[in-house]
């Protein structure tokens, strides 16, 4: 089914989500962390302005204008949006320096922050890129059901693993050394997750379309 490898390769048509079209208007014409930084050479003073600092910083540059951008932005928007629940202005303090306690509050960001907002990206990545593909689209009976169910299937199948999926995290902790800059990218062109993408996408072509195990 060489149309499968379209939607795994990041596919180019795709049609991107209006949320994150909203959060990438809104980052790039009014960005609170920029001005902090830039404007009067200042630093964040607030947890929520160091949760912009971490947006600002959480976006691949060397992704720019391309497709997977945008769910960065609703990834890394999300991520940020979450901080302030369990961060303190000491924790956003240390999370910004390169000391143990460093590395430890980064732990805490993708576990507690990075990782739940995981579904919710993955899931929309996988629906669009089965939904809004001509090619995938002509092959399927049912189009709008069968993207949804691979959508939520691979978003329940990366949220099963968990840290397994996120370089760094490690069952003493976090590790920079074992870091990627950027897990969202690293996950979704894996091998494991282009393996499971198959399967999944398998299974609901036969449960949406046909029936099968209902």
């Amino acid at each position: 089914m060489r149309f499968l490898l379209l939607l795994l390769a990041f596919i180019v048509v795709l049609a991107p989500p209006a949320r994150a079209q909203d959060l990438l208007r809104e980052h790039r014409a009014e960005d609170p962390a920029a001005k902090l930084l830039d404007k009067h050479g200042g630093a964040p003073q607030t947890v929520n302005e160091y949760a912009n600092l971490y947006f600002q910083n959480c976006v691949p540059a060397t992704e720019a204008g391309t497709t997977l951008e945008e769910y960065n932005v609703t990834q890394c928007g999300c991520t940020a949006a979450k901080m302030p629940e369990f961060m303190t202005l000491k924790n956003m303090k240390a999370l910004f320096t390169k000391t143990k306690e460093g590395e430890f509050q980064m732990g805490r960001v993708l576990m507690l922050a990075y990782m739940p907002c995981l579904y919710d990206t993955i899931n929309q990545f996988v629906f669009d890129g089965c939904y809004y593909s001509d090619e995938m689209r002509k092959n399927m009976n049912h189009p709008t059901k069968v993207c949804k169910c691979y959508g939520r299937k691979m978003a329940e199948y990366v949220a099963s693993k968990g840290e397994a999926f996120v370089p760094g995290l490690t069952d003493k902790g976090y590790d920079s050394a074992q870091a990627v800059p950027n897990p969202l990218g690293h996950i979704i062109s894996g091998d494991q997750f282009n393996a499971r993408s198959k399967f999944e996408f398998q299974e609901c072509v036969m449960t949406e379309s046909y029936g099968w195990d209902k």
